[in-house]
């Protein structure tokens, strides 16, 4: 935060296991080893667990919580804090909720007003999941949810997840499926995250207590291997180049203004097709069909000109163009939005004029 303080955020036993933080001063000497405290703040004054806190990348008096309400259905949530006053002073906007029943949340800035948030989504599965947080002031607004592993998910609080870019972070994770200890990259496009590979760093070994941070464009990565009697183990991983990826990403376009507005939802089962170079005119390179989410992600592409087209479904009229034309850099991730609205049912219409010459 601001020069040498920092914030901590934890459950509190002894009052309910309420929620709070408080700011924590470093001495600004070399010799100086006590830290001092100020008082504590609740964010959430009711049963909280599995909570991370993140501080705005470059605003030096911001932070973002994120946790499970234990006493509202173990809904996500999530609070911006604002530190004033003396400088140990803490406020905060009103709670956010982005998901139902869910676990194991860990989130991290990207800058100064996004943030995001993997965490385990107990309505699914357990899946590993990641959504991405937009802060104005002390409110916060949530894009997509996207799965990053479609099968039981374990992360470790506030290390499961770490920045690398403005849009660009990276999460390790146990799959508790073959208890692999694996880390994945997702790029950020808005809202939008689009994940690389899944990259085991301790396959067939049982993982536990995964810590990940991205150094210096690469990531680090460090655990208990519990296969090897509960050894600490570290790896770091290089990070490199991959083929780019465009996503078609379709939905209802209610108001016919071509821009997916709050209330306009995703739309699924929808046949999109991808061709080289512009103007869809020439062999397909490829075609699938959206998701929950409203997305297909046409991956593995190299940098140059694409296009995209729509299979128009009956009953339904388009608001952006039928086909789309894109640029992909190298390495580069692109969305492409596609919106339609449904016909308005057949009607008759009567006219009605003043026959002034009868």
């Amino acid at each position: 935060l601001m020069g040498t303080k920092f914030v901590v955020c934890y459950q509190d036993g002894g009052d309910k296991a309420h929620g709070k933080c408080m700011i924590g001063t470093v001495p600004d000497t070399v010799s100086g080893t006590d830290v001092t405290f100020g008082g504590d703040y609740a964010f959430n004054a009711a049963a909280t667990g599995s909570l991370s806190v993140a501080e705005s990348r470059d605003l030096s008096n911001e932070f973002v919580v994120a946790y499970r309400d234990n006493d509202d259905a173990n809904r996500g949530k999530a609070i911006v804090g604002q530190v004033g006053g003396n400088g140990y002073l803490i406020t905060y906007g009103s709670e956010y909720y982005w998901t139902g029943d869910t676990s194991s949340v860990s989130i991290t800035s990207l800058d100064s007003w996004k943030f995001a948030i993997a965490y385990q989504d107990q309505d699914n599965s357990g899946y590993g999941t990641a959504v991405i947080a937009d802060v104005a002031g002390t409110v916060l607004s949530f894009g997509s949810e996207y799965v990053f592993n479609e099968a039981n998910t374990q992360l470790y609080g506030s290390f499961g997840i770490s920045y690398l870019s403005d849009n660009q972070f990276v999460v390790g994770y146990q799959n508790n499926t073959n208890d692999d200890g694996r880390v994945r990259v997702g790029d950020v496009s808005g809202n939008v995250i689009s994940f690389g590979n899944q990259v085991p760093f301790n396959s067939g070994s049982l993982s536990d207590h995964i810590a990940v941070a991205g150094l210096g464009g690469n990531v680090a990565v460090s655990w208990r291997d519990d296969s090897d009697g509960g050894t600490g183990k570290s790896r770091v991983g290089i990070l490199q180049e991959q083929p780019g990826n465009i996503t078609a990403h379709k939905f209802n376009d209610l108001n016919g203004n071509g821009v997916q507005d709050a209330g306009e939802e995703d739309l699924s089962g929808w046949t999109m097709e991808l061709f080289p170079g512009s103007g869809c005119s020439s062999s397909e390179i490829a075609s699938g069909t959206t998701d929950g989410s409203g997305n297909v992600t046409f991956s593995s592409l190299e940098a140059g000109d694409y296009s995209i087209e729509e299979a128009l479904q009956a009953g339904w009229q388009n608001t952006t163009a039928l086909c789309q034309d894109v640029t992909l850099a190298e390495d580069g991730s692109e969305i492409v939005n596609f919106g339609n609205q449904e016909e308005p049912p057949d009607g008759i219409t009567a006219h009605k004029f003043d026959d002034l010459n009868g």
